[in-house]
């Protein structure tokens, strides 16, 4: 090398030198700098802390944190969004926690690549989303809440039976709210610092009857006429509540109750009529049904025939008529409903009271398993199993486990 190529070399590496200690020096300095006062790239939720201390960044997010972020957390069931107030659901913003969530981004002390990390994170936009905190208890209980004011029943296919006209009524699937999963996935949204929208997980509740279990309709099996003591317009809303139900082999329903397994609807209730007329009516469809070999049990009747069965009932003047008609299924078809009963297992909720020593621990409340039961439609073909699908679900939920601890027991 040359003696001009030797110094334009160590001009170069001079200035190399230079340009890397003053951006150390720079990045140093900064560095120190945002220990006392965030830097102007930084944002919390939307908010600006840029040249703003710990504590004045606290207030600030104190002040602007809910207009915001939100002050609801947003629900979507089924494609209709709900708004629940963050304080229904006791969630809060954490603000220790995500200015420590801020720090840790920043200035990651343990990492010795830490001032470099700083340098590049200096030169992007961090936009940074707050630390929320839940009461789990809370939003557990506004799940079942829209669980109960949500959930809805399917409709059972109908055979409507006219001087002998049959006009059909097709089915219609419902769903219900599947509790402990829209619980995991609201718990995974908000530890990402999110609001939503949130998923309502659902099932699907399928009929338990459609039209297409029906081939055709047979003969009259059981027959009763009888007077009623009501004219045609007080018994209307009752008749139009029984007319047309079909019930499948094995399947038990209650007149003025639901479905078995089933709760029931807001509706059956409303629709039902005084106790004097409803046990005249009942009496007249008892008759025909064990005219038809089916089984009473109490206030239930029980299809225990190979073949589904049609209730007709029509009114005349203030003459009862209830018809049980036979129906056909498709030859080696087998529809049976089938139940099953889950355990739901409390959880352990330890909370702090600061009437307690350290050392104490006080069971405020003993858990109490709770239990789901589903009930299937399971349709074979021969000995194969070609569907099987829910058809209800009677929820009771678990009672949790409380403790109560003295300060400075539970470590984060």
């Amino acid at each position: 090398m040359t003696d001009a190529g030797k110094m334009s070399f160590k001009v170069i590496s001079l200035a190399v030198v230079a340009i890397t200690t003053t951006l150390l020096i720079v990045s140093l300095a900064l560095a120190g700098r945002d220990t006392e006062r965030y830097p102007s790239n930084v944002s919390v939720a939307g908010i600006s802390i840029a040249n703003l201390s710990r504590q004045e960044a606290r207030e600030l997010l104190n002040k602007d944190m809910l207009s915001s972020w939100g002050k609801n957390l947003i629900l979507d069931l089924n494609g209709k969004s709900i708004s629940v107030p963050l304080e229904e659901i006791g969630i809060t913003y954490d603000l220790t926690a995500t200015l420590e969530k801020v720090d840790k981004l920043l200035y990651n002390s343990e990492d010795q690549n830490a001032i470099w990390q700083h340098s590049l994170l200096r030169g992007q936009q961090q936009e940074i989303a707050p630390v929320l905190a839940w009461d789990k208890e809370k939003l557990y209980n506004k799940l079942l809440e829209l669980k109960n004011e949500n959930d809805r029943a399917a409709i059972n296919a109908r055979i409507l039976y006219h001087n002998e006209y049959l006009e059909y009524i097709a089915h219609k699937n419902g769903y219900a709210i599947n509790v402990n999963s829209s619980m995991e996935n609201t718990n995974k949204v908000l530890a990402n610092g999110s609001l939503g929208p949130i998923k309502i997980e659902l099932n699907e509740i399928l009929s338990r009857v459609r039209i297409e279990d029906i081939e055709t309709v047979k003969d009259i099996l059981g027959v009763n006429a009888s007077i009623l003591n009501v004219t045609a317009d007080d018994a209307k809303a009752l008749l139009d509540k029984l007319n047309g139900i079909i019930l499948m082999p094995e399947e038990r329903i209650s007149l003025f109750g639901a479905m078995d397994g089933e709760n029931p609807t807001a509706d059956a209730k409303e629709n039902i009529l005084t106790a004097g007329i409803q046990e005249q009516v009942e009496n007249s469809i008892f008759k025909a049904c064990r005219q038809a070999g089916l089984d009473i049990d109490t206030h239930r009747i029980e299809n225990n025939l190979e073949h589904p069965v049609l209730l007709v009932l029509s009114l005349e003047g203030n003459t009862l008529l209830v018809r049980i008609i036979g129906c056909k299924t498709d030859p080696g078809k087998e529809i049976k409903l089938t139940s099953k009963k889950e355990e739901l297992v409390p959880q352990v909720i330890i909370k702090v009271n600061y009437r307690l020593s350290p050392q104490q621990r006080v069971v405020k409340q003993e858990g109490k398993s709770g239990w789901i039961k589903r009930t299937y439609r399971v349709v074979k073909s021969g000995e194969r199993e070609i569907e099987k699908g829910l058809l209800s679900e009677q929820y009771f939920p678990p009672t949790d486990t409380i403790i109560e601890v003295g300060p400075g027991s539970i470590r984060k």
